[in-house]
């Protein structure tokens, strides 16, 4: 799994190639408290320290807040990282990095 984020004017693509079954429990968790149609603040800000967790504390919740355009933090955390640990969806990596498609 890849997460790109802009740090200091420069693309950076942070890659997890493990992710254990504990996150995805975590991910279930964390979806029985929130209304994904009508995400709070703190349901934001619950989701991007799961994503930070999740790749290892990598990058910070601030990289992902300033390196993540506006219009792209739901699909980026959600739709990249929250919901393919939700669904224990398996990215494809090939030999450079780059996911694929989810499996």
């Amino acid at each position: 799994m890849n997460i790109t984020l802009l740090k200091n004017g420069e693309t950076k693509t942070y890659t997890q190639l493990f992710v254990s079954a504990r996150y995805m429990r975590k991910a279930l968790e964390l979806r029985k408290d929130m209304n994904l149609n009508n995400l709070s603040v703190e349901d934001i800000d619950t989701s991007i320290n799961f994503v930070v967790d999740v790749f290892g504390n990598q990058f910070t919740v601030d990289d992902v807040y300033d390196g993540v355009s506006y219009d792209e933090l739901i699909s980026t955390v959600f739709d990249d990282v929250f919901m393919v640990v939700l669904q224990g969806r398996k990215q494809e990596v090939n030999a450079e990095g780059d996911e694929k498609k989810a499996v």
